[in-house]
């Protein structure tokens, strides 16, 4: 048989298919876990409670091929090669075709889409991305504009009302205005059965903008009347009725309805090396579910960065990251019902998030992530604090996770920032948690045993405390700055006991200070020969006058300090926990001052530090 015979052989045929799908396994399906070789130190490196370094997986990205999408380009069609002359129209069909290596530049302007990459990258070396192009900012939203014609209602005239068109709902199989906040079946856990037969959890997940300007809705009809800017949805899930902001006629402003529950969400579960940069999210209507329900959302996945990107207007969560992805019984036996020890490494760093009914992210069942440098603002519209799923930033489970740098501010009927149940080995550092309400806290570490460390945060202007734990043992909480709470600056709780929670014993917070707070630390009194308190001071036993002010139009916040006596000099350091300040820098001396700062220990008549958003 000659070469070329033997080239088209049947045989020869299978071994080269055979030999190229061994070199797609070995591409492609490579583990989760990170080798340690891939592993580098965060530069300057940064502790974790186990005396680690912790250490991240990514590098510098190369792509092997550009695709380009572009909305507004004469030539845009999702039939051509999606090159810079001839782009795609939809982001879809970039995700359709993207193989690992390859990353998509998405151009500026509006597009009304859900995003469902088809596949994930292969390694760190070779990840997907979907990103803005350099100096655009593509809008990605999750409504459509509303074109049908408002009637005037004329008992009383302020009302106008529509029909909603059914064909888009029944296109998507989806209709948002036809759900609950909360259904029956999404209430699977603690005893919150009866949650969706109230209000805000029985309100429709559909949401109305008037010139991007999210509209409120009433259960009662009778009540749409009494306010501009509110609606009511009808029970056939398409009749809706405003009351326009500035009583505007709604036939000549821009209105707007959403139509998805997500705008990124892999087809499949654990989709890996996923790059979303520099996007904007907004108008999204994925209600109240514990699990699964973010504008973005990782589905489980492992390896993605999540970076430079704004969300905004969602009804429940704007950024949902771990490998947890329902409440109880997974879509896949391999995934099975335990959690496991499963390792995410996700990079959740620079975005801007606001506008979120219940949290700005959240996760549940993470390992190696990091989460820094996020701002995170106006969360909590819905006032599902009974829910007790909303915060700024709540991650459940979390294991060997950072969580540093982050602003977190105007939080209402939720938490700041929330650790809840089994975290271990995880740091919440560097923070700042600005004008937070409700019955919670700034900061919440629950149900937790395993060492964490809490420090150098500030935490201020607060209803009612600022750091709480909850049935968490061996905690560590030191240099932070508590100021202007309605309650406690600093409380450990005692909690239940059940399975993977403490007694609220070996908890250690020392260094901290507290300013214009009712009590400065409070610890049940059966546990209080249980815990170590040292070295704290408060502007009740020393001479200070600190304030901290936001100054929006600066986008910075203004810290004073002055103090005219002696301030509170700590003992040796104790732990690695005290090597640094508020900026990651060294003390100068052995000897470290109470709170996040470096300042001389007398007579300093007047500091001032700027820390400006992320």
């Amino acid at each position: 048989m000659s070469y070329a015979e033997r080239l088209k052989s049947p045989r020869r045929s299978r071994d080269k298919f055979m030999f190229a799908t061994l070199c797609f396994a070995l591409a492609v399906l490579r583990p989760a876990r990170c080798l340690s070789d891939e592993l580098r130190p965060l530069s300057p490196s940064v502790h974790m409670p186990n005396g680690n370094v912790f250490q991240t997986w990514e590098v510098k990205p190369v792509y092997t091929k550009t695709y380009h999408v572009d909305v507004e380009h004469p030539a845009a069609s999702d039939a051509g090669p999606g090159s810079a002359e001839q782009p795609f129209k939809t982001i879809g069909a970039a995700a359709a075709i993207l193989q690992p290596g390859e990353r998509v530049l998405i151009h500026g302007g509006v597009y009304r889409e859900w995003i469902r990459p088809a596949r994930g990258g292969a390694s760190p070396y070779q990840m997907i991305s979907y990103e803005a192009a350099p100096g655009e900012m593509p809008v990605i939203k999750g409504s459509q504009r509303l074109e049908g014609r408002w009637q005037r209602s004329y008992h009383p005239n302020v009302l106008w009302s529509t029909k909603l068109p059914k064909g888009v709902f029944e296109k998507l199989h989806f209709n948002p205005f036809a759900i609950r906040n909360l259904e029956d079946e999404d209430v699977l856990y603690f005893g919150g059965k009866n949650k969706p037969n109230c209000w805000p959890y029985n309100l429709k997940r559909g949401q109305l903008y008037q010139d991007g300007r999210r509209l409120t809705q009433v259960l009662d009809p009778g009540q749409t009347h009494t306010k501009p800017g509110q609606y009511y949805v009808a029970d056939d899930g398409v009749t809706v009725t405003i009351r326009p902001f500035d009583d505007a006629n709604p036939n000549e402003v821009l209105m707007e309805y959403t139509v998805h529950p997500h705008l990124i969400k892999p087809l499949h579960p654990d989709t890996a090396y996923i790059r979303i940069k520099g996007l904007r999210l907004e108008q999204i209507a994925n209600g109240l579910r514990r699990i699964g329900s973010g504008a973005l959302f990782t589905y489980g996945g492992h390896h993605w960065i999540i970076e430079d990107n704004t969300i905004a207007h969602c009804g429940g969560t704007g950024i949902e990251f771990g490998w947890r992805i329902v409440e109880y019984k997974e879509p896949s036996p391999k995934r099975g019902e335990s959690f496991g020890d499963k390792e995410t490494w996700n990079i959740v760093r620079g975005n801007t998030i606001y506008d979120c009914g219940s949290a700005g992210m959240r996760s549940h069942t993470v390992k190696h992530d990091l989460v820094e440098s996020n701002y995170v603002y106006n969360i909590g519209w819905q006032g599902n604090q009974f829910h007790r799923e909303n915060a700024g930033i709540k991650l459940l489970r979390a294991d060997q996770t950072l969580v540093r740098k982050n602003v977190v501010r105007h939080i209402s009927l939720a938490a700041g920032i929330w650790m809840d149940w089994d975290i271990k080995n995880s740091r919440v550092t560097q923070n700042i948690v600005y004008d937070v309400t409700g019955d919670q806290a700034a900061m919440i570490l629950e149900g937790s045993i395993e060492t964490n460390w809490i420090d150098h945060n500030i935490f201020w202007k607060l209803q009612p405390r600022g750091y709480y734990s909850h049935a968490t043992d061996n905690a560590i909480v030191a240099h932070n700055l508590v100021g202007h709470s309605t309650r406690e600056g600093l409380t450990a709780a005692i909690g239940v006991v059940s399975r993977g929670m403490g007694r609220g014993w070996h908890n250690t917070l020392i260094h901290n200070m507290t300013i214009a707070v009712p009590e400065d630390i409070h610890i049940p009194a059966q546990n209080r020969d249980k815990n170590t308190v040292a070295h704290n001071i408060s502007d009740d036993d020393s001479q200070l006058d600190v304030d901290l002010v936001f100054k929006p139009e600066e986008k910075v916040f203004v810290l004073r300090w002055k103090n005219t006596g002696t301030c509170n000099m700590a003992e040796p350091v104790f732990s690695p926990i005290s090597q640094w300040d508020f900026y990651g820098a060294l003390w100068p001396t052995q000897r470290v001052p109470a709170g996040p700062f470096s300042y001389p220990n007398e007579h300093v008549y007047l500091l001032e530090w700027r820390l400006p958003l992320p």
